[in-house]
């Protein structure tokens, strides 16, 4: 069976010197083909890692590719970063986001023609038990439901996301909406093997309330209303 080819894109927005960390972890597998960063920072600092990631050895590793665009929504920056890979399978990953040690191309391999996609389980990278907690709950919806985040590292066969036109312009939920159309084609593979992403968000808004203003703002975007409207009251996007 041919080996599948494997692209990482990675949306990144004000990322600091964490996305030097995140661009090392994916370079240092041998499973993916290419990475490619679309950066969408307007701090100094960033910009100042951005600069320093394209002077540094990394940039002299062919598969790597770090693109700038001024659009700071995901969907944006994720659908250019598409654009710009060549594999037969997409990797939308977070900059705070680790991939799971096992080697995709045996992942991806064992999918069949019949699987156009993939949802990674989830592991929050912090102790406290209510962590242990929101990562069972989302693992199992997004399981029973085939919606998945775009924390559990959406992965689609590159012929499927040209099918479906992409990411739809959507400054918030484009997560759920491309889970909601991939879901027309098939389910996802649920995979068990662990995507860890950072507690940031939870911890910066307060573990509670982040919970439940995601939950309020997944509610109102299933009864219609627009992505983004809802934007506007989910401040942290990020």
């Amino acid at each position: 069976m041919t080996r599948p080819t494997i692209a990482v894109v990675m949306p990144a927005f004000r990322e600091g010197p964490g996305l030097v960390s995140a661009v090392v972890a994916v370079l240092a597998r041998d499973d993916i083909d290419q990475l490619v960063v679309v950066d969408a920072s307007d701090d100094p600092g960033s910009n100042l890692v951005v600069r320093g990631l394209l002077a540094s050895s990394l940039d002299r590793d062919s598969r790597l590719r770090i693109v700038r665009t001024q659009r700071a929504e995901r969907a944006s920056q994720m659908n250019h970063g598409a654009a710009q890979s060549h594999t037969d399978w997409l990797v939308f990953l977070h900059a705070d986001t680790r991939l799971p040690m096992d080697d995709l191309r045996l992942i991806f391999r064992s999918t069949g023609k019949d699987i156009a996609w993939v949802r990674f389980a989830i592991r929050i990278d912090a102790a406290a038990p209510i962590f242990r907690i929101i990562e069972t709950i989302a693992n199992h919806r997004s399981c029973w439901t085939a919606i998945a985040t775009g924390d559990q590292a959406i992965s689609v066969r590159r012929s499927i996301f040209q099918t479906i036109g992409g990411y739809r312009p959507l400054a918030l939920m484009e997560d759920i909406d491309i889970s909601k159309r991939l879901k027309r084609i098939g389910r996802p593979l649920c995979v068990e093997k662990t995507v860890r992403t950072s507690a940031r968000r939870w911890q910066a808004g307060g573990v509670a309330q982040t919970v439940v203003l995601m939950w309020v703002l997944r509610f109102m975007f299933y009864i219609g209303v627009p992505a983004n409207r809802l934007a506007g009251w989910y401040v942290n996007r990020r």
